[in-house]
């Protein structure tokens, strides 16, 4: 499809090199990408991303990387560690699948797969469209163009006999609370055994304005086909007033199941 026109009569869109264009919350996946090119700035980053830079460049975004330093690292601190929960996944699982609900910008399958698992990357049309622009295919990656909140793209998810992590990073916060309800709900009815890894607050706030509260310890009672794996927690900086919390579940169809909790801080 033709990349669209920047128009007069398109307000609130985003747009990038090459006619292509963000709309609404589409835009929100510059942050993290931002993020992983400031971190590559530092002395000793957390995580090794080259390709975030060179695709800042590519869309025309610049790379004024210097304002609030302390959020884009707390951001790259995010995805270093849901780095190492799915390679602890593949690891385990060589031949698994790992499927990236709202992958916007994400490169984690070519900073980490090494040619392991399928990787399913999920998201908008518009997203999908300029993930194909900036980032190479890979004979190991599936992309599909669809919305979250389409029931329809469960079916494009391949049945294996073993458990699929899940990963929806920098995405809850944007959906309302009975949205997450039916989309982690769907995940445990449909996938047995899967490991969802997923960031929210501790008081947690809804972007668009809904307010649910919904706090870890809440978000813990009404997952009951779910257990904590880990949470940790992401101190607040000068420039960000929450903290971030981050959690990884297993889900468990056997309710007596047992799986060791880890929580630590991250300061």
């Amino acid at each position: 499809m033709r990349p669209l026109q920047p128009s007069a009569t398109t307000p609130n869109v985003t747009w990038l090199a090459g006619g292509f264009c963000l709309e609404g919350v589409e835009a929100t996946l510059l942050g993290p990408l931002r993020a992983r090119a400031a971190e590559q700035l530092r002395p000793q980053p957390c995580l090794q991303d080259p390709q975030a830079v060179a695709i800042l460049q590519r869309l025309g975004c610049g790379t004024k990387l210097e304002s609030t330093p302390g959020a884009y690292h707390r951001v790259a601190q995010r995805t270093s560690i849901i780095d190492r929960w799915v390679n602890e996944f593949l690891d385990a699982q060589p031949a698994g699948v790992v499927v990236e609900l709202g992958a916007g910008l994400n490169t984690r399958c070519e900073r980490i797969s090494a040619g392991r698992g399928t990787w399913i990357e999920l998201d908008f049309p518009r997203v999908m469209r300029l993930r194909n622009h900036v980032l190479a295919s890979l004979p190991h990656r599936r992309q599909i163009a669809a919305s979250i909140a389409d029931a329809a793209w469960f079916a494009e998810i391949p049945a294996v006999p073993g458990p699929i992590c899940f990963v929806a990073e920098a995405l809850l916060g944007y959906l309302p609370g009975p949205a997450v309800r039916w989309l982690l709900g769907e995940l445990a009815q449909r996938f047995p055994e899967a490991v969802i890894i997923f960031d929210t607050h501790p008081d947690w706030c809804v972007v668009n304005g809904t307010g649910q509260d919904m706090a870890l310890d809440t978000i813990v009672q009404w997952m009951p086909a779910f257990q904590l794996r880990d949470a940790v927690r992401m101190q607040a900086t000068p420039t960000t007033e929450r903290h971030s919390m981050l959690t990884r579940f297993v889900s468990c169809p056997d309710a007596d199941r047992v799986v060791e909790t880890k929580k630590r801080t991250i300061v």
